[in-house]
């Protein structure tokens, strides 16, 4: 049931943190999590400013095996639970 409704999640005019969270309820708060991470990341990557003064001030191997582990969960998810729900609908 869950996966039938994630298939049919009207994703229009939503920023992709709010794609994101409309998920919860029907996904593992752990996915969602990963997703997130990924979207963090990514956006960490594309939008890159020295002067932001973070600690750390960028990104290092550590956060690269971070991505790694998410891009693995977010695929293991799609594959086992999404995939066969969106595709079985035709």
């Amino acid at each position: 049931m869950a996966q039938q409704r994630l298939a049919k999640v009207n994703v229009k005019n939503r920023t992709l943190m709010l794609q994101i969270e409309a998920l919860q309820g029907d996904v593992a708060p752990w996915v969602v999590s990963h997703l997130h991470n990924l979207r963090t990341l990514g956006n960490e990557v594309v939008h890159y400013k020295r002067t932001r003064g973070y600690i750390p001030t960028g990104l290092t191997t550590h956060e690269a095996l971070a991505l790694l582990v998410s891009i693995h969960r977010c695929a293991v998810f799609w594959s086992e639970h999404l995939a066969a729900a969106k595709f079985s609908e035709g």
